[in-house]
């Protein structure tokens, strides 16, 4: 009988432990529409909503509001997240795994699709969460432009 009970007490302590440490699945949801809203925002040109979903301590502010601002000035981007999934929350943090495929365009210029995927870290900025940090896991060029041909070598003419 008392192993019983202290299998039953380290199950609930194991349990609580980690209950303590999970979000609930309204918070999780929340942070995903950060990352959709902060794409969105991109797409759409809007740099201050977009900015506003970013820490405003982050590192990354100011030089992302300065490199999106050209990027935009540049480009019109589309931009589809085919991937969004939480890979772990907690209290002060949650990571947000991604998969981004964005196209830019510009008058005569043509650029490959690009395949983005990495990890979102969000923390909270007064109880509202924003991208703190992105951790890169891979950029791949998805369907790369045709290579221009090599010029032909002239040969020297017989005489």
């Amino acid at each position: 009988m008392p192993s019983r009970i202290f299998h039953a007490l380290l199950c609930l302590t194991i349990f609580a432990a980690a209950g303590c440490e999970r979000l609930p699945k309204t918070e999780q949801d929340t942070a995903l529409d950060v990352v959709r809203r902060n794409v969105r925002f991109l797409e759409e040109k809007k740099i201050d909503e977009m900015m506003a979903t970013i820490h405003p301590a982050s590192p990354a502010f100011a030089p992302t509001r300065i490199s999106v601002t050209q990027l935009m000035k540049d480009f019109d981007l589309k931009c589809e997240l085919t991937s969004l999934e939480i890979a772990s929350a907690k209290k002060d943090s949650v990571r947000v795994r991604f998969e981004q495929i964005t196209e830019r365009k510009k008058a005569g210029l043509a650029e490959p699709r690009t395949r983005f995927t990495g990890v979102h870290v969000l923390q909270k900025d007064a109880g509202v969460w924003k991208i703190y940090d992105t951790e890169v896991i891979g950029v791949e060029v998805i369907d790369p432009l045709p290579e221009e041909p090599e010029p032909a070598e002239e040969k020297p003419a017989l005489p």
